[in-house]
């Protein structure tokens, strides 16, 4: 999924889909990719206009959210003590 959709879809919990995809395509204009749109301060989505403080508390909860994630899938595997442990590992790398 290209990133204006990636943020798009995740906007529009909040926004009707036409200022979703506006406001996703700000962003991206605004911090030039979909990771800094995530890595961005809360304060700095604020001044991107649209932006209200129940948007960017969304969009700064997507990256601690995604780590709690993927350490708790990590700790269900265990060490990687075969081969395929390491394909299982890399595959959530590389699907999407």
């Amino acid at each position: 999924m290209p990133p204006h959709q990636t943020l798009e879809a995740l906007l529009s919990h909040l926004l009707p889909a036409d200022d979703a995809n506006a406001l996703a395509h700000a962003l991206l204009r605004r911090f030039d990719s979909y990771s800094g749109a995530l890595d961005a301060s809360f304060d700095a989505l604020l001044e991107v206009e649209g932006v209200d403080r129940t948007i960017a508390g969304l969009l700064k909860s997507i990256l601690p959210a995604a780590r709690a994630y993927q350490l708790d899938r990590q700790s269900r595997m265990g060490l990687l003590r075969s081969p395929e442990a390491v394909g299982y590992y890399l595959a959530d790398w590389f699907e999407g």
